[in-house]
């Protein structure tokens, strides 16, 4: 069911292979997009789901570029798709993405002035770009396949969680408000770690590591370094 003055839209379960058109054309106010698995946020934990319990409810494999048409758009939730390859750019009220349980290999994420939260937990992401993305506070790109990973610029960035991957190096700058930092279960062999002022809680466990270095962190409580070759 929908109509113009609609704000949230849920097309759960439908099986949907596209975003229907009427979607851009009949609904230009719209804030909240869901086309995946709705659950219990209070009583359920989706990640714990076994993945035959809820995923491919729809069967989404493309996003079209009309979503930009909607300009007022801040919550996207399309969990549980088909999606290989996911590219946003210059949604300038979007504030929310939920990717998880996907079939993403590539990512791209530019010109999102408002967006907070990134959620892509169990993808089979190989490469990730974000850029222009001034208040992005959380980014969770856990069990994936990324090799490597390069995050620069995202003045607002608190928690980066990037384990169980197949990260084998790692560039991180200009992120003065890194707080919170998961690169356990990965391939590193050598990290460094500098200037980060604010980084509260570093965990490395059970990667390859044979040289840690850590530099001016004077915020740093947590480092879970164990299970590896130092």
């Amino acid at each position: 069911m929908h109509s113009e003055l609609s704000k949230t839209l849920d097309l759960s379960f439908q099986r949907l292979e596209e975003i229907p058109d009427w979607v851009f054309t009949q609904n230009p106010d719209l804030e909240r997009l869901i086309i995946g698995d709705t659950y219990d946020e209070e009583r359920d934990n989706s990640q714990e789901l076994m993945d035959e319990e809820w995923r491919y409810k729809n069967i989404l494999k493309t996003v079209s570029p009309k979503i930009t048409t909607l300009k007022r758009l801040k919550y996207v939730d399309l969990r549980g798709n088909w999606l290989e390859a996911l590219t946003l750019r210059s949604l300038q009220c979007l504030e929310y993405l939920n990717l998880e349980r996907n079939f993403l290999r590539e990512l791209e994420l530019h010109n999102l002035p408002r967006f907070e939260f990134l959620n892509c937990y169990r993808n089979d992401l190989e490469k990730v770009d974000l850029e222009h993305l001034p208040s992005l506070k959380t980014l969770n790109l856990s069990f994936n396949a990324l090799r490597h990973l390069t995050l620069k610029d995202l003045p607002s960035l608190e928690t980066v969680n990037v384990k169980i991957n197949k990260l084998q190096s790692v560039e991180l700058s200009g992120l003065p408000n890194l707080r919170h930092l998961d690169l356990s279960i990965n391939r590193l062999e050598h990290l460094h770690l500098r200037c980060f002022p604010r980084l509260y809680t570093v965990n490395v466990l059970r990667n390859r590591l044979q040289s840690l270095v850590i530099e001016d962190l004077p915020s740093l409580q947590n480092l879970f370094q164990h299970e590896n070759l130092l």
